[in-house]
């Protein structure tokens, strides 16, 4: 029987938690994506149960503009050092880059616009471990 991959959205109104959370979802094999709050998202980094099964992941959506995203991620995410780096870089080049086992990434948006303005690019910045 295949699996619903329809990911719903938060019950609260849009826009970030105090955290700077957007979305978060937690990932496993076989199951749909299930909604993830900030402070379940800690508790989870915190202390990761070793019986859940291999592939189970969560995917946090933070909006860096808000006061309380990188506060939160130090606290409770454990990425590396690069990450955080690569975040008060004044360098947007589109890059992967490896820092010990996890992947740092920091893509851009795609123009088709010949006549963009630069300041109207967003950046994406992602760490995978």
């Amino acid at each position: 029987m295949p699996v619903e991959t329809r990911i719903a959205p938060r019950d609260s109104a849009w826009g970030a938690e105090q955290s700077g959370l957007i979305a978060g979802f937690e990932f496993a094999p076989g199951l749909a994506p299930r909604p993830v709050g900030s402070d379940e998202a800690a508790a989870r980094l915190a202390a990761p149960d070793p019986a859940e099964p291999d592939g189970r992941f969560l995917w946090l959506h933070f909006d860096l503009a808000h006061a309380g995203a990188v506060r939160w991620l130090e606290r409770n995410a454990r990425l590396p050092e690069g990450f955080f780096e690569a975040l008060g870089s004044p360098a947007r080049s589109t890059r992967v880059e490896r820092d010990d086992e996890a992947l740092v990434a920091v893509v851009n948006d795609v123009m088709f616009d010949f006549d963009f303005d630069p300041d109207d690019l967003a950046t994406l910045w992602a760490c995978l471990d």
